[in-house]
């Protein structure tokens, strides 16, 4: 059995002001899960399972948001294009070296990997002017 509720919508209630909606909104949702004596017990532990469920929810965006807010997005974007073209550099520079040894497989496998670097450093290259400049 799927309970459901019926609740005006916030700009209905309220003006449309974006403080008074987001307000009316979460005002309304804990409305919703204030366990009534009415409710049966099934019913009020359902809100209380809700509830503990929104608070954590809560608490997991207010952590996303604070770290969106420090900007490390770019420098993260900035160590793989420098990790990307190093780890790309020194995978070009060991293949001839392993390439010596008479082992044509070891090189090619270190060239196409190298090459694989070198693209991933270039594309978080192009992200990280976008992220920077944008």
């Amino acid at each position: 059995c799927q309970t459901s509720f019926a609740v005006k919508s916030a700009k209905a209630v309220a003006p449309t002001n974006e403080t008074t909606e987001t307000t009316v909104t979460e005002a309304t949702i804990n409305d919703l899960l204030v366990v009534k004596e009415t409710d049966s017990p099934k019913e009020a532990k359902k809100k209380a399972k809700m509830q503990k469920r929104l608070e954590k929810l809560n608490k997991k965006m207010e952590k996303w948001e604070a770290k969106g807010q420090k900007g490390d997005d770019e420098k993260r974007w900035m160590r793989f294009w420098l990790l990307g073209w190093g780890i790309g550099l020194l995978l070009t520079i060991l293949a001839p070296i392993i390439g010596l040894g008479g082992g044509f497989g070891g090189a090619a496998i270190l060239l196409t990997l190298g090459g694989l670097a070198w693209l991933f450093g270039t594309i978080s290259l192009i992200i990280w002017i976008i992220k920077k400049f944008a």
